[in-house]
């Protein structure tokens, strides 16, 4: 499958690298991948002709990486994401033996899968270095109006993440975070890293408000034992500059801190505060010149963090909780498709994961999926901090 090439090149930025040294041909490493669940009558025919219609105006979709160190850069090609058919697997959305690896110096570095069954279901996979979620699901919207005949919107933008910093708030550091932030459970003794996750299913009338704070502080106070517990969660900036259509890695971490003293509504405040504030919009001390170190020291450096994170049973942060709300749930519906539900999938392994939760809202269905490595906690343990969102959703 071949799409018309367009002229467009990024360069590599210092956190993208750092996503690309945790990659390995296992299928391990930081992948973005969503899954629409819905009705349809999807062939293989039909998905490609809309991912190559939608390819033509998102070049971040086809990329391959060029160069080395500073010089490094993400170029179109020529071709187009690739389309699977998937067997369907009511029990499992997308086997780990689907979760191919894609290599970023060969492509693709995106692909679509599909799967007909009792419920259709559309996988959408990237590499994290390619794109974020925002930029993923941007690409997937396109895929979406191209199913309707409709015109793709397309990209107006190839910043990396630190140019649109500069840009946006110009140079300036955010200070060194320390690796303090404790762990809720004791560490199981095994040596596999890899993800393992436990869902849940959440139908409301409505969307629950301010659900960020509220699993949060809930959280705190289940398991923080008086401790202060970090919280992480990732921030589209498109949202600071509503101009920009990019799918770019263009999601900044922002951090709070919760103890159990910590209220919903003061959370709530100090959370509009930063971003008000743009708190996030800071470059990391290492973004400028890290472009500059090899990847093979980048993944001694990785493997050194992670062995620090392990025996001191602390890390950059104790959580890991992002939301994503759907709100017109419209764009993701087409004649051949009608998404009913999108989950999120973790990747197959993202050693400083720690404790993750991701949430998606689709009209009235809620899927949150809580995942860690398996040998920072156990599957017990993720079920404790699911058993701790369901009673968010029960206060409702």
């Amino acid at each position: 499958m071949s799409v018309a090439s367009l002229p467009y090149s990024r360069r590599l930025a210092f956190t993208e690298r750092m996503y690309l040294a945790g990659l390995h041909p296992s299928g391990g490493g930081l992948m973005v991948q969503f899954a629409f669940h819905g009705r349809g009558h999807l062939t293989q025919g039909v998905v490609e002709q809309a991912v190559a219609r939608a390819a033509i105006v998102h070049p971040g979709a086809r990329l391959v990486l060029k160069g080395h160190l500073g010089f490094s850069r993400w170029i179109a090609n020529e071709q187009g994401p690739p389309v699977r058919e998937i067997l369907f697997n009511r029990a499992e959305t997308l086997p780990v033996s689907e979760q191919r690896f894609l290599d970023p110096r060969k492509g693709p570095t995106l692909e679509v899968l599909w799967a007909q069954g009792e419920e259709s279901r559309i996988v959408f996979r990237c590499l994290h270095s390619v794109m974020d979620g925002a930029g993923l699901l941007c690409f997937a919207e396109d895929v979406f109006r191209a199913f309707r005949e409709e015109e793709p919107k397309g990209i107006n933008n190839a910043w990396s993440d630190s140019e649109y910093l500069i840009d946006t708030v110009g140079k300036r550091f955010r200070p060194n975070m320390p690796w303090d932030s404790p762990s809720v459970f004791e560490q199981p003794n095994l040596p596999s890293s890899s993800n393992h996750a436990v869902r849940i299913r959440h139908v409301a009338q409505r969307p629950i408000t301010n659900f960020l704070a509220k699993v949060a502080v809930a959280l705190t106070r289940k398991f923080g034992e008086g401790k202060n517990l970090r919280f992480m969660i990732p921030t589209d900036v498109r949202n600071y500059r509503r101009e920009i259509r990019s799918t770019a890695n263009l999601s900044y971490p922002l951090f709070f801190d919760v103890n159990a003293e910590t209220t919903i509504p003061d959370l709530q405040k100090t959370i509009f505060r930063k971003l008000v504030n743009k708190d996030l919009l800071w470059l990391d001390p290492l973004e400028l010149k890290g472009r500059w170190i090899p990847l093979f020291l980048l993944r001694w450096i990785i493997q050194l963090l992670y062995l620090f994170q392990r025996r001191s049973g602390k890390s950059l942060w104790s959580f890991f909780i992002s939301h994503i709300q759907f709100p017109m749930t419209k764009i993701f519906i087409a004649p051949v498709f009608e998404t009913e539900g999108i989950e999120y999938i973790p990747a197959q392994e993202f050693k400083f994961g720690t404790l993750s939760i991701t949430s998606t809202t689709f009209g009235n269905v809620q899927d949150v999926v809580v995942f860690a490595p398996e040998n920072w906690a156990s599957r017990e343990d993720l079920q404790k901090i699911a058993d701790g969102i369901k009673e968010v959703f029960s206060a409702e």
